[in-house]
């Protein structure tokens, strides 16, 4: 008869496990938002990366600026009168 109560004691380990189980899966959901942040800075990485090699085509539109200041002036003028003017 005695087997069926249930007393303080057996129950507190119970709440116990329970809380312990709790917080591992807080930290699992933390580990979870540092592997994403560790994810985007590997595609940032990348992102650089790819942007170095198109390095050359930086110093080429750099060369044509240089050469052709005046053109360059104008077009610039036009994409801001377009620009104002649609604001």
């Amino acid at each position: 008869m005695t087997d069926d109560v249930k007393t303080g004691a057996e129950e507190e380990p119970a709440r116990l496990v329970d809380e312990a189980l709790a917080a591992t899966d807080r930290n699992a959901d933390r580990q979870e938002g540092l592997d994403a942040f560790r994810a985007d800075g590997a595609g940032l990485k990348a992102s650089m990366h790819e942007a170095a090699a198109d390095r050359p085509v930086i110093d080429d539109i750099r060369q044509r600026i240089r050469s052709q200041p005046l053109t360059f002036a104008a077009t610039l003028g036009i994409f801001a009168f377009i620009y104002g003017f649609t604001r």
